[in-house]
């Protein structure tokens, strides 16, 4: 019988840290919604801080991504300043994003090398 409890020990305390490192590092799926002060921005990069895992928002603003806990979300968009969020508790994370100071006000569309050519008729 001692035999049995020290064999139940062992697996105990080789499996015991596998059961917790599991539970640490579960990833869990973070949804959300990004807007600015007017709706839903589509197109909004959502990507994991440091890495190139990331995701972007639909057409409704709508976004979801696989993480785990403590992970930081940086949301960004052309002419919105960026904005970073760690996960938490709670798998519903909603942004908000600012428009930038270097808003774009007008772009320039330039051609080089457009050539006319006449029609020949046969």
């Amino acid at each position: 019988m001692q035999q049995f409890y020290l064999t139940l020990k062992r697996w105990v305390v080789l499996l015991l840290p596998l059961f917790i490192s599991a539970k640490l590092f579960a990833q869990t799926n973070v949804t959300g919604v990004v807007r600015d002060n007017t709706g839903p921005l589509p197109g909004v990069t959502v990507q994991v801080a440091g890495t190139s895992n990331g995701t972007q928002t639909n057409a409704n603003g709508a976004y979801s991504i696989k993480v785990a806990k403590g992970t930081v979300l940086r949301f960004s968009s052309v002419g919105y300043t960026a904005q970073e969020v760690t996960v938490g508790d709670n798998p519903v994370i909603n942004v908000t994003l600012a428009a930038g100071k270097g808003e774009l006000n007008e772009v320039v569309v330039t051609s080089f090398s457009i050539k006319r050519q006449e029609k020949a008729l046969g």
